[in-house]
């Protein structure tokens, strides 16, 4: 009998108290209940429409291709781009040295 009263009971386990709240007050069942409603979603859905991401990203895949071609192309005519915006400028000064050249044939009299 006396053996009976000195087996120590089996203490609770008592979890401490972090940044205000006591852990020994959450249910924890309730606590992973919501970790999977909270993260199920974003599986569920990522499923659900894995199959138009890519497509979509094929889709922006081939655009970035056909980007890439442009810009190339557009770089390969950039040394033609310049020739022209030099002609151009030339011509404004030919123009210019044109219309000096009328201007002193008009004011210059031939003598008679």
């Amino acid at each position: 009998m006396i053996e009976l009263n000195l087996i120590e009971k089996k203490q609770p386990l008592v979890l401490p108290t972090v940044l205000g709240l006591n852990l020994n007050d959450l249910n924890f069942k309730m606590l992973g209940v919501a970790l999977v409603i909270y993260y199920m979603p974003d599986i569920v859905v990522s499923q659900m429409y894995s199959g138009k991401i890519e497509e979509a990203q094929s889709s922006l895949d081939q655009m970035t291709e056909e980007n890439s071609k442009i810009k190339s192309s557009i770089q390969k005519d950039k040394d033609i781009k310049d020739l022209v915006d030099a002609y151009k400028i030339q011509v404004t000064k030919l123009q210019s040295r044109s219309a000096q050249v009328d201007e002193i044939l008009s004011t210059r009299t031939n003598p008679k």
